[in-house]
C-alpha cells in the first residue's frame, strides 16, 4: 500500500488529458462543421441567382423581337447580381451567366439556347468558364 502514492493523481491527470484531447476533437469538427454550412449557403445562393438570371434572361429573350435584341447586362437581385452575354450562334443562341453574391464569391454558367424549340443544351457550370 505504501507504493501506490500518488497513483490517483496520476489517474486523474490521464483522465483529464483524455477528456482534453476529446473536447479538442469535438471543437475541431465543429469548426469544420459550420464551415461547411457557410460554404454550402454560398453555394446555394450562387445557384439561386444563376436560375433565377436564367428565368428572367429567357422570359426577356422571348420578349426581344418588341424590345430589340439583347447582347449584354447586369441583373440585380437581393443576394446579389448577376452579369450575361448573349451571343448570336447559327442555330440560338450562346448565354454566358457570371453569379455575383453579396460577399464577393463568383460562379459562371455557359449554355446554348434554341429559341425555335426552347431547349437548353450544352450547360457548363463553375468558376473556371471564360467569360
Amino acid at each position: 500500500m505504501t507504493n501506490e502514492r500518488g497513483m490517483a493523481l496520476l489517474v486523474a491527470v490521464f483522465m483529464l488529458f483524455l477528456l482534453s484531447l476529446v473536447f479538442i476533437h469535438y471543437l475541431s469538427v465543429y469548426e469544420s462543421e459550420k464551415r461547411f454550412l457557410q460554404l454550402e449557403k454560398e453555394w446555394n445562393t450562387l445557384d439561386n441567382l444563376l436560375m433565377t438570371s436564367l428565368e428572367d434572361l429567357l422570359h426577356q429573350l422571348s420578349q426581344e423581337e418588341e424590345n430589340g435584341s439583347l447582347v449584354a447586362g447586369k441583373i440585380q437581385y437581393e443576394t446579389g447580381s448577376v452579369n450575361y452575354k448573349v451571343t448570336k450562334v447559327k442555330d440560338g443562341e450562346l448565354i454566358l451567366l457570371e453569379a455575383f453574391s453579396s460577399i464577393g464569391k463568383v460562379r459562371r454558367a455557359k449554355f446554348h439556347f434554341n429559341k425555335d424549340t426552347g431547349e437548353i443544351s450544352l450547360w457548363m457550370e463553375g468558376v473556371n468558364i471564360q467569360y
